[in-house]
């Protein structure tokens, strides 16, 4: 089912007249790819994001999506609609160090929007 979920998102991204919005699109197939362990796909996804102007990442070793157990905390607070100031005051930190998670968040997941990561963490990554 990711699979084809993440077809989609490549053919959405290849179509698609908006740069930024086409880069949303690779990014959240290459999400997808990568949680499907689906890595020439992936790298496929990635060239075409890159092709697009967008940022890329080297899969891990461990898989291609590792986010840290706060990443994923914070993940998941963006996805809910959360700003940094509400989820820096949830998890007891301060908004800079929010910042500093979805920077990594961003580089991790190859998107550069919350709502990329909105629609990533929907997905499963």
């Amino acid at each position: 089912m990711r699979l084809y979920q993440a077809q989609a998102h490549m053919f959405a991204g290849s179509v698609l007249e908006d740069r930024t919005a086409a880069m949303a699109e690779f990014g959240r197939a290459k999400a997808l790819f990568g949680a499907c362990g689906a890595e020439p796909l992936f790298r496929q996804a990635e060239i075409h994001q890159r092709r697009v102007g967008g940022r890329t990442r080297k899969p891990s070793q461990d898989g291609p999506v590792q986010l840290s157990d706060r990443e994923r905390q914070i993940a998941e607070l963006v996805a809910a609609g959360h700003t940094n100031r509400l989820i820096a005051e949830q998890l007891f930190m301060s908004p800079k160090t929010v910042e500093a998670h979805l920077s990594r968040i961003f580089t991790k997941l190859g998107v550069k929007t919350r709502a990329a990561v909105a629609a990533a963490w929907s997905q499963g990554f």
